[in-house]
């Protein structure tokens, strides 16, 4: 008898030759969707399987590799990516995405997150993979937490969405960000003593350069004079700052 541990990273699927394969997974659900789309990556040699949640199955492998599926009409589905934990690339394009999951259950090993569309992703970015450096997420989407809790390898981040992050401690920034935007809806947003605090942290850790943009807008509170001088100074090297 096969017993098969109710992990979501553990459970297997069965394969062409009737067995049992066991792999790590990462799962999201497709909501009242008939076609979703996007990219994969994955490291060279290694693969991916998808199991679409309706009975069909697809292998990828190699860099940026294009997806698409079309399920015939809109409905309710269950897509579990095996092997995932090669998953490197992650890409959901706008048209017809509607999907939603935790982050909590993003596969350590990604490093390049695009979700786009109508999603609704939940979690806490404590929870995001410490390796990640891009990150972008748009949608209805709840995802909470500090700031300072990003990875500190990331160079590109933009979350916009409904109760999206409302806390900033303070951080040493380590790494050079290209684009930086936080654009909550309300009840969400950073006070105004936190924009201040980030963007004065920004502009003391980080040397900006012609085209990095950093946008605080949405239900973020208005930056003060605090500021001043900070985003001054980063507008000087080349970035463009947009604040309420």
């Amino acid at each position: 008898m096969i017993h098969r541990r109710k992990s979501l990273h553990s459970t297997g699927y069965l394969n062409d030759d009737g067995m049992i394969r066991r792999h790590r997974y990462f799962e999201f659900d497709v909501n009242n969707t008939q076609i979703i789309n996007g990219q994969f990556s994955t490291p060279s040699g290694q693969e991916i399987i998808v199991d679409w949640g309706d009975g069909s199955r697809s292998t990828y492998s190699g860099t940026n590799q294009a997806w698409s599926h079309d399920y015939g009409s809109a409905g309710d589905y269950v897509v579990r990516i095996f092997g995932s934990v090669a998953l490197t690339k992650f890409m959901m394009s706008a048209g017809g995405a509607d999907i939603s999951f935790d982050i909590a259950n993003l596969p350590s090993g990604i490093f390049d997150f695009y979700c786009s569309g109508n999603n609704t992703i939940t979690g806490d970015i404590a929870n995001l993979p410490s390796g990640l450096t891009y990150f972008r997420c748009y949608g209805n989407n709840t995802i909470t937490g500090d700031i300072a809790n990003l990875p500190s390898g990331i160079f590109d981040f933009y979350c916009i969405g409904s109760n999206t992050i409302a806390a900033y401690s303070g951080k040493t920034w380590v790494t050079k960000i290209d684009y930086f935007g936080l654009v909550p809806v309300s009840p969400g947003g950073l006070s105004t003593a936190e924009v201040d605090q980030l963007l004065i942290d920004f502009d003391a850790d980080l040397t900006w350069s012609s085209g990095d943009l950093i946008q605080l807008t949405g239900a973020n509170a208005a930056r003060s004079s605090a500021s001043d001088a900070a985003v001054a100074n980063m507008v000087t090297e080349g970035a463009t700052v947009t604040t309420n």
